[in-house]
């Protein structure tokens, strides 16, 4: 009857051995997950940001060529006048 015994409880400690690694490895599987979900969150985040910046960038230059558009024809003509 010893026997039985000693078997159910080094049973009973390799099973809890391989249950506890089973769980840390998951453990590590989900943190390892919901680290790439987090990078992947952040470098979507950025590149929003630059797009943003970029499109700010880009109104910036047309409102810019729009002026400098409309100063040269609106005072061309002034300096023609001013030559004849």
């Amino acid at each position: 009857m010893q026997g039985n015994s000693d078997k159910a409880l080094a049973y009973s400690l390799q099973y809890i051995t391989l249950k506890d690694s089973i769980d840390e490895a998951s453990k590590d599987v989900e943190f390892a997950r919901l680290e790439a979900l987090y990078q992947s969150t952040i470098k979507e985040k950025q590149i929003a940001e630059l797009h943003l910046e970029n499109e700010r960038k880009s109104n910036a230059q047309k409102l810019l060529t729009y002026f400098i558009g409309f100063a040269f024809f609106r005072l061309y003509p002034m300096t023609l006048e001013a030559h004849c």
